[in-house]
């Protein structure tokens, strides 16, 4: 039996799709701290219907893991569909989750509420509030942190990368002298939780930089 790439995405999506998704519904019973639902929606345009991302963010050991749980299709979109949705789809005692993680438009908003409802209905609790998304907040709130720090840390990855950008005599220099082959790693300038590997690439060089900076002054 042969199959083309249409056949293998429907095996894969359909056939074991569903024992991968029943592996994260055990998973996300086990999550004690709770987790947060994340849904975004969008233009299908192969269906021409809206379709309704949904994923699940948790602490796992030692990091925080997002995965996919699942999709739905809407033609309506009011906060009442969406609702209804994913009532139908997310199957889980809404006291498990502590967060509803969104855009911005008011139809969210209104659907946030209907949830808030619902979690007062099944517990007397409330949300986490941190905004219409959570990872931007925490995005600004760790910039804003760095910044009190003062060790301009932004604009040092900036340089750094600046150093070596389309500078290929620069490059086979510092590789010639100091045997690594390892260049700094661009920023995100807006989403600052995601620059571990650029921090991380910098901590790594940056001995070999002071040192050809101090002895050989090739930069």
């Amino acid at each position: 039996m042969s199959c083309g790439k249409d056949k293998i995405s429907y095996l894969v999506s359909l056939g074991l799709g569903p024992y991968f998704q029943d592996l994260l519904k055990d998973k996300l019973k086990t999550v004690n701290d709770g987790f947060v639902l994340l849904f975004d929606e969008s233009l299908n345009r192969e269906l021409n219907k809206k379709q309704m991302d949904m994923h699940v963010r948790y602490w796992d050991t030692d990091k925080v893991v997002t995965r996919y749980y699942g999709s739905a299709f809407l033609g309506h979109a009011t906060a009442q569909d969406m609702h209804q949705k994913l009532c139908e789809n997310f199957h889980f005692d809404g006291k498990s989750v502590v967060e509803i993680s969104m855009d911005g438009p008011k139809v969210n908003w209104a659907l946030f509420k209907l949830l808030s409802e619902d979690l007062q209905k099944a517990s007397e609790k409330k949300f986490v509030d941190i905004g219409s998304c959570g990872l931007h907040t925490m995005h600004n709130a760790f910039r804003a942190g760095l910044a009190s720090t003062g060790w301009e840390l932004g604009h040092f990855f900036s340089w750094l990368s600046w150093l070596f950008k389309d500078t290929p005599a620069r490059r086979e220099d510092f590789t010639s002298l100091t045997g690594s082959s390892d260049f700094p790693l661009e920023q995100c300038q807006h989403q600052w939780v995601e620059n571990v590997e650029a921090a991380e690439r910098a901590l790594k060089i940056w001995p070999h930089v002071k040192k050809i900076g101090n002895q050989h002054q090739v930069f």
